[in-house]
């Protein structure tokens, strides 16, 4: 027997390597300057991923990953690139607790130490580092390796959109998974040292006012609620407004010596038309995903394999769907209408990803669950994120109508199943997100 039913590593594995080939094609296609190595580049090894540039021409710099056995780097530490009458100098480094198979992963600062006056000796107007260590690391390099200017980070998921500004090095980072694309414009001085953004400078301070405006309040309404679940609400409120102020960045006041530096985030949304040879592209990946689309017999016999194409059960174990539900909560029911949770499988479905194994489960109800889903072509009447995501199966109160057979207040860590710190970029907070939901 030539295909067999995968097993879900397989799957999942297959469906991957499709997506990661997509990112690496498709940055070469737009025409990138560089790109560096991040945990998700390594999750097939250094062999897949050197391939996959190789074949695709993607212009990979790495000045600290290198072969376990030869010890030679993956790719050229660094990379020369003109535009307009400007000369930039491109390097990159993988945060040292990053792990990998076949490759190894060497100390940051000490292939930045090299990088770096190599291409300063080669006359560039600006050393640009792309550093996959996280904020906190790569303030640490700007500090400690004299000679770069701009450092755009990765790793820790946070979206930076005014520099921090380090002496003479401004680092910047537009958040994960493409939701974003981070936009650096550039006013040169004559003669100009190191960086200045004013405009930055009195957004943060403007932010930084309104924010301690905001702890004082919830301080003060703290002081004098009564009621213990609106008091630990505002609590976690309060924790997290301190959270956003502890981490502002304000940058330094201008000393009339800096180039002038703006930074702005773009939501890469609906609002921005798809180009249309990478839209096509896109297109053309995403239909590897589900079963029977791609016009390569290995490929769709695969898919169908790992797709479960079987008609709608009657029976769906413990859970009912929100139909049962809305008989006695019609209110509860049209709130939900009212929420993205409610259209949560159809924004699957409109971009193409309802067979996407790193998708589905969060877009459906019971998935995984005993008598739940069991794979992208199984949902069924659980579509959506319905009643039964937040207040469990409910097969058992539809049959007593008693309170205790059903989960009547959610905890956060029902909404963390989904809402990941990865998925959200750290964006999700409980008490602010609740709200929203609240059939009360």
């Amino acid at each position: 027997m030539i295909f067999g039913r995968p097993t879900v590593s397989d799957r999942e594995e297959q469906q991957r390597k499709i997506k990661g080939e997509l990112l690496i094609e498709a940055s070469a296609r737009m025409g990138v300057h560089g790109m560096t190595i991040g945990e998700g580049d390594l999750v097939f090894g250094a062999d897949w991923l050197v391939r996959m540039a190789t074949k695709h021409k993607a212009p990979y710099v790495s000045a600290n990953v290198v072969h376990t056995d030869s010890g030679e780097r993956l790719f050229p530490a660094t990379r020369v690139v003109t535009v307009g009458t400007k000369t930039f100098g491109i390097t990159g480094v993988t945060g040292a607790d990053i792990t990998m198979k076949d490759g190894r992963i060497e100390d940051p600062i000490a292939a930045l130490g090299e990088a770096v006056p190599e291409l300063r000796s080669q006359k560039v107007d600006f050393v640009v580092v792309l550093a996959h260590t996280g904020i906190d690391e790569a303030k640490t390099l700007a500090k400690e390796i004299p000679g770069i200017d701009l450092v755009f980070v990765g790793h820790s998921r946070r979206h930076q959109e005014d520099p921090v500004i380090q002496g003479s090095t401004a680092l910047f980072e537009a958040g994960s998974r493409g939701k974003h694309v981070g936009e650096v414009r550039i006013d040169l001085r004559d003669g100009g040292d190191g960086w200045a953004d004013e405009a930055g400078r009195e957004r943060a301070l403007k932010q930084r006012e309104q924010l301690e405006r905001q702890v004082r309040r919830y301080e003060e309404q703290i002081a004098g609620e009564d009621n213990p679940s609106a008091k630990s609400r505002l609590e976690r409120v309060l924790t997290f407004t301190k959270k956003k102020l502890d981490g502002l960045e304000v940058p330094p006041e201008d000393d009339g010596k800096g180039h002038g530096l703006r930074g702005r985030r773009v939501p890469m949304n609906r609002d921005i038309p798809d180009e249309k040879d990478i839209g096509a592209l896109v297109d053309s990946y995403l239909a590897l995903l589900g079963p029977g689309n791609s016009g390569n017999k290995v490929r769709d016999a695969l898919a169908t394999a790992d797709v479960r194409t079987i008609e709608v059960r009657d029976d769906y174990g413990d859970f009912v769907s929100a139909r049962s539900c809305m008989g006695c909560h019609p209110a509860e029911h049209k709130d939900w209408m009212g929420t993205p949770h409610s259209r949560a499988y159809a924004s699957l479905v409109k971009d193409q990803r309802h067979f996407d194994l790193d998708c589905w489960n969060c877009h459906v109800t019971g998935a995984g669950q005993k008598g739940g889903p069991t794979g992208p072509g199984d949902v069924g009447p659980l579509k959506n994120v319905q009643c039964e995501s937040c207040h469990g199966p409910g097969k058992k109160h539809a049959a007593s109508a008693k309170k205790e057979d059903i989960t009547r207040t959610p905890t956060e860590a029902t909404c963390l199943t989904c809402h990941t710190e990865e998925q959200t970029e750290g964006r999700f907070e409980f008490g602010e997100y609740l709200p929203k939901i609240d059939h009360r």
